[in-house]
């Protein structure tokens, strides 16, 4: 529920697969995945920019998203899937998600 005040958006977001309108090949668009690093949305009036979505970095592939630990650096997405790699360093085992990745949020006054 968005209190009053305030302003909701969605994020959805993958790369074509070969069987939708649009797609491309891997060679014509000159690169297999894509990560975002930084977002602009423009909401009404309102400007919402800042690093990845709140310091998640989707790494888009066809028909979905890949969750590994560059994707998911600060461990927010699924504490339950780590595994240690040494004794220093904690990383997410790597899954593709044949899925739009999608994020919610709720921020910013609302007009009126």
């Amino acid at each position: 529920m968005v209190e009053m005040g305030s302003w909701a958006y969605s994020i959805r977001m993958r790369q074509l697969r070969s069987d939708e309108e649009g797609y491309e090949t891997e060679e014509k668009r000159g690169f297999k995945n894509c990560i975002l690093t930084s977002r602009h949305l423009i909401i009404g009036d309102q400007h919402v920019r800042g690093e990845a979505v709140i310091g998640f970095y989707p790494i888009l592939c066809e028909g979905g998203w890949i969750l590994n630990s560059r994707s998911d650096p600060h461990h927010q997405y699924t504490r339950s899937r780590y595994v240690f790699l040494d004794a220093e360093e904690k990383r997410l085992e790597e899954t593709r998600k044949e899925e739009e990745f999608i994020y919610q949020s709720r921020t910013g006054p609302s007009r009126g």
